[in-house]
C-alpha cells in the first residue's frame, strides 16, 4: 500500500493503483461519467485514467458534476 492525498485527505491505495482505481475506490461508482480528476494540479483526461499509475504522495482532486442552478 502507498499513501496518496485525495481531496485533501490521506488514503492508502494498492501500490499498482491507477487513477481509475482511486476514483472507483473513493466514489464507489460503477459509472464514472461526469467526474473529473486533477493530479498535481493537472487534469488527467478520462481516457488516460486506467493507464496512469499513482505514486506515493500524489495529490488527486476528484470532482463530480452537479446539475442545477
Amino acid at each position: 500500500m502507498i499513501d496518496v492525498w485525495v481531496n485533501g485527505q490521506q488514503r492508502k491505495v494498492p501500490r499498482e493503483a491507477t487513477v481509475e482505481d482511486v476514483v472507483r475506490l473513493v466514489t464507489g461508482a460503477d459509472c464514472l461519467d461526469g467526474i473529473a480528476v486533477a493530479r498535481a494540479e493537472e487534469v488527467v483526461p478520462a481516457g488516460a485514467w486506467s493507464r496512469t499509475c499513482v505514486t506515493t504522495g500524489d495529490r488527486l482532486e476528484i470532482l463530480g458534476a452537479v446539475a442545477g442552478g
